[in-house]
C-alpha cells in the first residue's frame, strides 16, 4: 500500500491542505487524511478521487468548481501506479563513439561554438522528469569531456553494435542511478531509460517529458516507444531520414530508409500527396526490463540490411508504440546535415 508523508503531498498538489494519502484496495479509491488548519479536528474518511478533487477545487476556487479528468489524476497520483503504487523512474543515457563511418568523430564536431555532444546533453538536462543524463561511451575522451561538462559517464565495451546494445550492457546500473536516494531496489518494469541519440543537436526536452507521459498514462504498460512527426515532402526519398510505419492504433509496423508506404501508379515526387508520411526522432524509451533483453534477442538480417537497430525488436515480436510530436526533427548523419546544423544554430543566435 503506497503511503504518501504529508511533506511529499504537499510537494506535488501545491494544495493549502495538506493529505496523507494511501491506495486501498479500489484502484480508483483513496483512504484520506485530513490534516487541517490549526484549531481544526482531523478527519479520516473513505473518498473517490472524484470526492478528492471536488474537496480540492472548493478550497482552490469556490463551490461548484470542476476540474477534469486529467487535472483529477495528475496533481496527487503524479508518477505511481495506481495499481501497484510503485513510482515511475526515468533516466536519459546518451550512447555515443568517435567512430563513425559516414561521418568521422561527428559527436564532437562544433556547432555553434560547442562540441554536437554538449548540445546534446545539455538539451537532454533541461527535461523535468528525467532523474538524470547520463553519457555510456567507451572513450575515454568522451568520458573526460563530458564529466568537465558536469554529466556522469558510464563505461562500456568497445564492441556494442549500436547504441541500444551499448545501453543495454549496463542497464543495471542505469536502473541504479534512476532511482531517488535511499529507495529500495529498482523495479525494472517501472523504470524507462530515455534513449537519446549523441547526434541530435537540437532535441527539444518537452519531446523528453512527454514520453514520460505517454509512459505513465497508457494501459497497458508500452514496451518501448519512440516518438514521430509528419515529414516534409523532400524527405520522403532521403535514405539518411528514417521513415516509420505506423499501424492504425500507432504501433510501428516498419521503419525503413525508404519511402513507406510506395503509391503505386504515381510519380514518387507526387507521393507525398496521397499518404501521410512519418519521420522517426531518434529517441527510444525502452522499459528497463525490455532492454536487458536485449542481448538475448536473435540475430536481426533487417536490423543489418537497413542499418536500424530498433528493426531488432520489431522482427523479435516486441511492440513499438508510437506518438506525435510536432516540429521538424534533424539528426546530423553527414557532412550536408551537420552544415545544416550549423547555420540552424547561427540563425537560432
Amino acid at each position: 500500500m503506497l503511503q504518501r508523508s504529508s511533506a511529499l503531498v504537499r510537494q506535488l498538489t501545491g494544495c493549502e491542505r495538506v493529505y496523507a494519502i494511501a491506495f486501498g484496495e479500489g484502484a480508483l479509491h483513496l483512504h484520506v487524511h485530513l490534516i487541517p488548519r490549526q484549531g481544526s479536528d482531523p478527519a479520516s474518511e473513505a473518498w473517490t478521487v472524484a470526492d478528492l478533487y471536488r474537496q480540492e477545487a472548493t478550497l482552490r476556487h469556490g463551490p461548484g468548481s470542476a476540474t477534469t479528468a486529467g487535472d483529477m489524476l495528475r496533481p496527487v497520483l503524479h508518477g505511481a501506479s495506481m495499481a501497484t503504487g510503485t513510482p515511475w523512474r526515468f533516466l536519459v543515457a546518451v550512447p555515443a563513439r568517435l567512430e563513425s563511418s559516414r561521418l568521422p568523430n561527428k559527436v564532437m564536431a562544433d556547432i555553434g561554438g560547442l562540441p554536437m555532444l554538449e548540445r546534446v546533453l545539455r538539451r537532454c538536462a533541461g527535461a523535468r522528469r528525467p532523474a538524470a543524463v547520463v553519457l555510456c561511451t567507451d572513450n575515454e575522451a568522451l568520458q573526460s569531456a563530458a564529466e568537465g561538462w558536469g554529466f556522469p559517464v558510464l563505461i562500456t565495451s568497445a564492441d556494442c553494435s549500436s547504441g541500444s546494445d551499448r545501453l543495454a550492457s549496463v542497464v543495471g546500473r542505469l536502473a541504479e542511478l534512476a532511482q531517488a536516494p535511499g529507495a529500495m531496489a529498482a523495479d525494472l518494469e517501472r523504470t524507462v531509460i530515455l534513449n537519446v541519440q549523441g547526434d541530435q543537436p537540437f532535441i527539444d526536452p518537452a519531446v523528453i517529458d512527454a514520453m514520460a507521459a505517454e509512459f505513465e498514462r497508457r494501459t497497458p504498460t508500452p514496451e518501448v516507444l519512440t516518438p514521430v512527426y509528419r515529414m516534409e515532402a523532400e524527405k520522403v526519398h532521403n535514405p539518411n531520414v528514417v521513415k516509420t510505419l505506423l499501424a492504425a492504433d500507432g504501433r510501428a509496423l516498419y521503419f525503413s530508409r525508404s519511402a513507406l508506404p510506395h503509391v503505386r501508379g504515381k510519380d514518387p515526387d507526387q507521393w507525398h500527396d496521397h499518404a501521410p508520411y512519418w519521420g522517426h526522432v531518434g529517441i527510444y524509451g525502452y522499459r528497463a526490463d525490455v532492454l536487458a533483453r536485449w542481448p538475448a534477442l536473435p540475430h536481426s538480417p533487417l536490423e543489418q540490411i537497413e542499418k536500424l537497430e530498433q528493426l531488432r525488436l520489431i522482427e523479435a515480436g516486441i511492440a513499438i508504440g508510437t506518438f506525435p510530436v510536432d516540429g521538424d526533427f534533424l539528426s546530423v548523419d553527414t557532412a550536408d546535415q551537420l552544415e545544416r546544423a550549423r547555420a540552424l544554430s547561427e540563425r537560432m543566435g
